[in-house]
């Protein structure tokens, strides 16, 4: 940063504290690059994709706080969103290489990323990660990071209760750094390596390691013919000292387990100090007219820092004409999780150079419980009262909708179907009520909105225009034909019914979206409630699944419902499935905390049931956080489906017990390596059996028969059958067939696609003996579980034959007659009203329909403002160059001459194309003054054929001839005045025109990016999905009308 540049740059507050949000995250932006700093925990992508902040620019994330799953939980999941949306973006113009991706923080991070190294895996995305030691024990004096936009101070803040200040740190002991080492590689071979699945390697056939896919070259076709060997044994064709072919080991794979992370420091919370470079001083137009310089683009090129060369040759710079250099405005996010930690801070602060924060105009404070209540804290404000305070009061913060989208969207639904649909738990609170606690005289105060911007250059301001205020009760109304509307049911209390007062088993799909979190759907997650305390079981637990889980329940009823939860089943290791389990697990313990000593004494018995890298990944986080496997109740049961459930390696047997489950039988199915289907037999006779992600199997319908209740993934529509098998995902039509196939009494459809939101095609059922199964391969064969697009996954000795390629029949008697129900985020049905759920979807697509034609609307109402403001700015930018080539005093072009008083003509007698009526034409000087018009502006300048002047206008009252030199010099200084006068207005309706066009932009969703408050938002961009139905976008039939 050279300070001849002018830095334009500000913060927007991303998160705040709710039920699904549980972080406060901040963006620092920049022209071309953008910065992260506050939480990253789970729901933070998915409110990047509501706000329709793009991440293609993000470079650096400054994770402030303790290092724990509360606010980092959702890290994992962000990066591989990052790593998906900067798959294009290049280091510099001329290198094959994406740009790094640089994360601060705390100590412990490396440990809590290797853990994943099962599941995580991309090649070329460079990630660095910075640790803070944690060595100073005073406020720093030199930045931790420097880049051409920003200077960055990293200030651990210690428990001062604690002994954190003296833990050994990895400089300090040699062993330590060792570790650190070796987490550092594991992350650089998840992230950056060169690994290649195609790669193969030659070893004997007895150093394999087994089960393992082993390739022999055929010496006569020189194909290679790959055989999956279980063990040595089984592949008796093969010699042991035989030269064979196998794959490259994934570097992970080569990892056994990680050390302990008790060497780190612990407890230690992580705040910054941000500051921009020097700011180019203040352009002073005189200075610039002094010398010779003209308005206009020259004037636009000396503001930006840059040297102009004028038509005599003399070069003007830009210190010439700019004033002195400044310092620019910064920001500090201070993160206080305790009191203690807060003590530690202030006598930081009480210490550090009287000028530490001189520069910084806004605080940020992110403060756990019990910290803003003090009179310490207040008093400290008050001692900073010339700066601007954003406070985020974990104590205080309303209960908001941070996904409007699918609020938006269950609200709707529950107007057709107030059974099975009602509104997310939330609080009405405004923001600003929560402040008031903190408001003192002379304390600028804000609480932190979601929504919020502070521009800090060049000009410092406040803007709340886009803090979302969503109010469900002034939902508009869409008109329903009546004669697809069912007589309206009675309305399900708005509370769920406590577990005892069930008489039958009830499914709540919590996340039913695929990949990754959209506006309208979140991740896999299904929680199934048995009657009479008989105990709750998640199937599946995707990133941020508490946080839905706390839309659904209100607060007291969800404290039991988690003291109930007895299992967990994850199906497979894709981020989407299984990223919330450590939150729920640590939100159960704290609810058998709450009851105190009745909740010590308590049975916490939890079953997490999935395959061994599951449990390996769970073991080896808890490193992080002891207290998870300590508090919780966490029981492992790797489940495998040759031995079933295992605990320690030794068989489990279930039904001896305290659970509710009787049985859990596996099969591996063909998605990814792992993948298994499950079937739960309860004791008291209920049988649900889960898909999890995968292609049709035929085991599945064998371990399933028979089932109460199917759950099948319908990722595809019937049309997508290419992507399905490509993408090893399974249809409607071919669910459907399971389930035929199963002999299911009752069918639940979920994981859909986040492209598609149309209801599903129910009368396409795929008969049995037509639908391509494909079985899970039991090789682990050492691959990352993310990123082996293509990679065989197919047991061809356990599929069926295959069948003749030809249409397959379509059984719509079975699918008329077959209870089918379609997942939505937070549904509520009883198993008994599956069968009903079918009479609902014809007013649900119509109501999709009506939705996208409102939408389609908006998007069209934002294209006219965006094309309005584009027209603008082109006009803007066109008449900049006019006023460069009358700034600049052209002489008439070659061939022309001037007419008497000095207008151009062609030899014709025409007058050129570069002729403007009033640029041009004479000037003359009147004699007549106004005695009330200052001195400096009594000369009215006069031109004919002025854009100022009416055709009749009279001409001036008196004239006085006027030298050549004269008039020269008077045309010279009225265009100068006239230039400077079109800008000023231009600019004025510029900046008019902006603002209706933002304004029309806010109101019509932000051209399908975020909505307004009383609006449904628009479908996102990039990988957001939408809700919209595509299709028709007709209002509805005619005939009567039902509102909604």
């Amino acid at each position: 940063m050279t300070g001849t540049e002018r830095q334009s740059y500000g913060i927007q507050i991303l998160t705040a504290p709710t039920a699904d949000t549980p972080g406060t995250s901040v963006a620092l932006t920049f022209g071309r690059k953008r910065y992260l700093f506050g939480h990253l925990s789970e729901g933070t992508q998915r409110s990047l994709i509501q706000r329709s902040y793009g991440m293609r620019k993000l470079r650096n994330i400054f994770l402030t706080g303790i290092t724990n799953w509360q606010t980092n939980g959702g890290l994992l999941g962000f990066i591989l969103t990052i790593a998906d949306v900067q798959a294009g973006e290049r280091e510099t113009d001329d290198s094959d290489r994406r740009p790094p991706i640089h994360i601060h923080s705390g100590p412990k991070l490396l440990h809590t990323l290797a853990a994943a190294r099962r599941f995580i895996f991309r090649t070329g995305m460079p990630l660095t990660i910075t640790e803070s030691t944690c060595e100073a024990s005073a406020w720093p004096s030199e930045p931790s990071y420097t880049d051409e936009n920003i200077r960055v101070w990293s200030i651990p803040v210690k428990n001062a209760s604690s002994d954190s200040a003296n833990v050994s740190t990895p400089v300090t002991n040699p062993e330590v750094q060792r570790e650190q080492d070796m987490r550092a590689k594991i992350v650089r071979d998840m992230f950056d390596s060169e690994w290649r699945r195609d790669r193969l390697i030659e070893t004997p056939f007895k150093d394999v390691k087994m089960p393992a896919m082993v390739f022999i070259r055929d010496p006569e076709t020189k194909e290679l013919k790959g055989t999956h060997c279980p063990t040595h044994e089984s592949a008796s064709h093969i010699q042991p000292s035989q030269i064979v072919l196998v794959r490259n080991p994934w570097p992970a794979s080569l990892v056994g387990s990680l050390p302990p992370a008790s060497g780190l420091a612990t407890d230690v919370s992580m705040s910054y100090v941000v500051r921009g470079h020097q700011q180019r001083g203040t352009f002073d137009p005189k200075k610039a007219i002094a010398l010779g310089a003209k308005p206009g683009p020259i004037f636009s090129e000396l503001t930006a820092g840059r040297s102009i060369t004028l038509e005599n040759g003399n070069i003007v710079t830009p210190e010439m004409v700019l004033g002195p250099q400044r310092i620019s405005k910064g920001i500090a996010v201070f993160d206080l999780p305790s009191p203690e930690h807060f003590s530690y801070f202030k006598n930081l602060l009480s210490e550090a150079p009287p000028s530490s924060l001189d520069d910084i105009a806004t605080v940020v404070w992110i403060l756990g419980p019990g910290v803003a209540a003090t009179e310490e804290f207040k008093n400290l404000l008050k001692s900073l009262d010339k700066l601007q305070h954003i406070v985020s009061d974990a104590d205080t913060a309303p209960n908001k909708l941070s996904f409007e989208s699918a609020a938006l969207a269950t609200t709707r639904l529950a107007k057709i179907n107030p059974i099975n649909f009602s509104v997310p738990v939330h609080s009405k609170d405004q923001y600003l009520d929560q402040s008031r606690r903190f408001v003192s005289s002379g304390v600028n105060v804000l609480p932190v909105q979601p929504g919020l911007k502070i521009n800090l250059e060049p000009k410092y301001a406040i803007v709340s225009d886009e803090v979302p205020e969503l109010d469900l009760d002034k939902l508009e109304t869409l008109e329903l034909p009546e004669s697809i509307v069912k007589m309206q049911q009675p309305p399900r209390s708005s509370d769920l019914p406590p577990g005892d007062a069930l008489t039958e088993p009830e499914l709540i799909t919590l996340g039913t979206g695929s990949a990754m979190p959209s506006k309208y759907r979140n991740v896999s997650a299904t929680l199934v409630r048995l009657p009479h305390k008989q105990g709750n079981f998640l199937l599946d637990c995707g990133e941020n699944t508490l946080g839905q889980l706390r839309r659904t329940f209100p607060a007291d009823e969800l404290q039991e419902v988690l003291r109930n939860l007895q299992g967990i089943w994850i199906s497979h290791l894709h981020a989407d499935h299984h990223l919330g389990t450590i939150s729920v697990l640590q939100a159960r313990a704290k609810a058998f905390d709450a009851l105190g000593p009745e909740g010590r004494t308590a049975d916490r018995t939890i079953y997490l049931m999935s395959e061994q890298n599951m449990i390996d990944f769970v073991r080896e986080y808890s490193s992080v956080e002891p207290s998870l496997l300590s508090s919780s109740g966490y029981v492992p049961l790797v489940c495998t489906p040759q031995e079933g459930p295992t605990l320690d390696s030794q068989p489990f047997d279930l039904a001896a017990s305290s659970s509710s489950l009787q049985r859990i039988e596996t099969v591996k199915v063909s998605h990814c390596a792992g993948a298994q289907a499950v079937s739960l037999t309860f004791k008291s006779g209920f049988k649900v059996s889960y898909s999890g992600d995968c292609r049709p199997s035929y085991n599945f319908c064998r371990v399933g028969l028979d089932s109460d209740v199917l759950i099948h993934e319908a990722t595809f529509d019937d049309e997508m059958q290419g992507d399905a098998i490509a993408k090893k995902h399974s249809t409607t039509a071919e669910a459907l067939g399971i389930a035929v196939k199963m002999r299911a009494k009752n069918v639940l459809l979920t994981h859909f696609s986040q492209r598609y939101s149309k209801i599903p095609n129910l009368s396409n059922v795929k008969a049995a003996d037509e639908i391509q199964y494909e079985e899970g391969n039991a090789s682990q064969d050492a691959e990352p579980i993310e990123g082996v697009d293509g990679a065989p996954s197919v047991d061809e000795a356990s599929r069926p034959a295959a069948r003749a390629k030809k249409p397959a029949p379509l059984l719509r008697s079975l699918a008329s007659n077959l209870p089918i129900a379609i997942a939505f985020d937070f549904m509520r049905i009883k198993v008994s009203e599956i069968a009903a759920a079918k009479q609902y979807y014809p007013a649900i697509q119509v109501m999709f329909e009506l939705h996208e034609a409102l939408n389609e609307e908006r998007r069209e109402e934002a294209r006219k403002a965006q094309e309005s403001v584009a027209k603008t700015k082109t006009a803007k930018k066109q008449g900049w160059q006019l006023e460069k080539e009358k700034g600049t005093g052209k002489k008439a072009k070659k061939g022309e001459k001037k007419e008497e008083g000095g207008m151009p003509t062609k030899a014709n007698g025409e007058r050129p194309s570069s002729f403007r009526p009033g640029r041009n034409g004479p000037i003359v000087e009147t004699t007549q003054k106004n005695p009330q018009t200052p001195s400096h502006k009594r000369t009215v300048a006069s031109s004919q054929g002025s854009r100022d002047a009416s055709p009749s206008s009279s001409p001036p009252a008196a004239v006085t001839t006027m030298s050549k030199r004269a008039l020269k010099k008077a045309a010279k200084r009225a265009a100068t005045e006239q230039i400077l006068g079109d800008f000023a207005k231009k600019r004025k309706a510029t900046a008019t025109t902006a603002a209706a066009a933002a304004a029309a932009a806010a109101a019509a969703g932000d051209a399908g990016a975020a909505g307004d408050a009383n609006g449904e938002p628009s479908s996102g961009s990039g990988t957001a999905a939408s809700l919209d139905a595509p299709g028709n976008k007709g209002r509805g039939e005619s005939g009567p009308q039902r509102t909604l």
